[in-house]
């Protein structure tokens, strides 16, 4: 297993710009495996994906843990929470994430909790359009 992993920006085109987006195997119910990607946010505390995510990984939503966080522009979104096995590169480790009906942007977000506290370093080079990853 590599401690680096480098990951190149994925062009968004709701936006139409290019951003930390990093591919993403969440395991769920049954042996589901989900192959997304998310958004690496450092300015969110949590992990919060879109609930069609949820469907695709054989989960109810009403079997979550209720939580609420706040969005960047201030609003409340609910979350139902489930903690699950998600994979980068080959690197496997377990975090909670939520799931909301009430995300608005065009992708799901990788906050620093159940995320970013799983690595030594994740840095930008922005100008180059790479991520790169530290174990």
């Amino acid at each position: 297993m590599a401690n680096l992993l480098e990951f190149p920006y994925q062009f968004n085109p709701q936006y139409r710009n290019w951003f930390p987006i990093v591919p993403l195997k969440i395991h769920g119910l049954g042996g589901r495996i989900v192959e997304t990607s998310a958004y690496l946010d450092s300015g969110a505390a949590f992990n919060v994906f879109r609930t069609s995510e949820a469907a695709a990984l054989g989960f109810d939503l009403s079997d979550g843990r209720q939580r609420s966080v706040t969005a960047g522009d201030g609003k409340i979104l609910n979350c139902r929470v489930f903690t699950l096995s998600m994979e980068l590169g080959s690197y496997r480790f377990n975090g909670e994430i939520g799931f909301s009906r009430e995300l608005r942007v065009g992708f799901n977000l990788l906050g620093l909790c159940g995320f970013f506290d799983h690595f030594k370093e994740i840095s930008f080079r922005h100008s180059d359009r790479q991520v790169v990853i530290r174990r």
